[in-house]
């Protein structure tokens, strides 16, 4: 019997987009791999104390599908998570010198590439010499290292993707509830409501932190 490697790949990519969990972070300089891993784990953390749901106006979604979340993970949202988290550096003053902010600025430029690579690979019939030559042109990466990164995301369609639209997302998120709310907005209830909601996707997010901004407005 034949296998379907391209419904495999297909399925791959939507467990990353929606359902699969995986940190990569491992050589992030000390900056970036503290607040990658940091924020992974906080989000799992909070999610798992908390059920996958903080509030009772969640409930719509069945008990069943919370389930499925707690086992499998969501790299969109964990992961994406992680990213973001990143950013916080400069919001707590952490980022002190132009050497700090030249590496969280690198990393931020590698996982941007890794949006397009993962694209191209899986979307646009990119070869994997194309691939690797696009990441060269754009990443501050060593050959060896982008070599591995290359082939680990040929056998993992839509997990490096995912990084990068979870994270743009919730920092949208953010944007849109700073212009809501204006001088109402407090960044630590803002995160707060985030990790509350747990490991869901984007668009149940997005649901969620539309309605915490109401309830905000309402106060």
């Amino acid at each position: 019997m034949t296998q379907d490697h391209g419904a495999g790949l297909k399925a791959g990519a939507l467990l990353n987009l929606c359902g699969e969990s995986g940190a990569d972070a491992a050589e992030a300089d000390v900056s970036e791999l503290v607040f990658f891993r940091a924020g992974g784990e906080l989000r799992g953390g909070v999610a798992g104390g908390l059920g996958a749901f903080g509030n009772d106006d969640d409930a719509e979604i069945s008990a069943a599908v919370v389930a499925l979340l707690k086992a499998v993970g969501n790299s969109v949202n964990v992961e994406g998570w992680a990213l973001y988290a990143e950013q916080l550096g400069y919001d707590m003053g952490l980022y002190e010198n132009p050497y700090d902010r030249f590496g969280q600025l690198t990393y931020e430029m590698w996982r941007a590439v890794r949006l397009v690579v993962d694209t191209g690979l899986h979307a646009k019939g990119w070869s994997r010499d194309q691939a690797i030559a696009y990441f060269k042109d754009n990443a501050a990466k060593t050959e060896l290292d982008i070599v591995n990164e290359i082939d680990r995301y040929i056998g993992d369609p839509g997990q490096a993707l995912a990084y990068k639209v979870g994270q743009l997302k919730i920092s949208e998120l953010r944007t849109r509830a700073q212009h809501a709310l204006g001088s109402r907005f407090d960044l630590r209830d803002f995160d707060d409501a985030v990790l509350a909601v747990g490991s869901v996707p984007l668009t149940a997010l997005e649901a969620r932190i539309d309605r915490w901004i109401a309830e905000r407005k309402g106060l």
